[in-house]
C-alpha cells in the first residue's frame, strides 16, 4: 500500500527516522487495517525510515507492506496476549490460586506491550520512497 506525506518532524537523522503526516483518509487504505475502528482522526501520522537525508515539509511517498502489517498485528497485539496465557498458567500452577492468576495475567499484557515498544524495529514499520520535493 502506498500514501503520499509531508515530513512532519525528524525523530532521528542518524536512524533516518521520520514522522509523517498522510493526511486524510481519501481512499479504502485506511478501512483495510484491523485497528482501523479505534483511530478516529482525519491526519494519520506514521513514523517511516528512509536511507535518504530528508527535511521538514519534504512530500514524500511511503511504501507499507501487507506482510509488514501482519508482522505488525502479530507483534503488538497476539504476542502480549500469548505471553500473558503463558505467564497465568505458570502462576496458576505455582500458587493455584486465582486471584494471583489473574493479576498476573492482566500484568502481563502491558508489561510485555511495553518490552516490545522499546524492541520494535521502525523498518518494519513503513519505507519512504523516494523524495518528492
Amino acid at each position: 500500500m502506498k500514501e503520499i506525506g509531508i515530513i512532519e518532524k525528524i525523530i532521528n537523522s542518524r536512524k533516518g527516522l521520520y514522522l509523517v503526516n498522510i493526511g486524510e483518509d481519501n481512499d479504502e487504505t485506511c478501512h483495510t487495517c484491523p485497528i482501523s475502528k479505534i483511530c478516529k482522526s482525519n491526519e494519520r501520522k506514521i513514523v517511516a525510515y528512509s536511507n535518504n537525508e530528508l527535511k521538514l515539509n519534504d512530500k514524500v511517498e511511503i511504501e507499507i507492506i501487507e506482510k509488514n502489517e501482519a508482522k505488525g498485528f502479530i507483534i503488538v497485539f497476539l504476542l502480549p496476549l500469548l505471553v500473558s496465557i503463558v505467564v497465568s498458567t505458570i502462576t496458576h500452577f505455582l500458587f493455584s490460586k486465582d486471584v494471583i492468576t489473574l493479576i498476573s495475567f492482566i500484568l502481563s499484557i502491558p508489561l510485555t506491550i511495553i518490552i516490545i515498544s522499546k524492541k520494535i524495529n521502525y523498518e518494519y514499520i513503513a519505507k519512504i520512497k523516494d523524495n518528492k520535493n
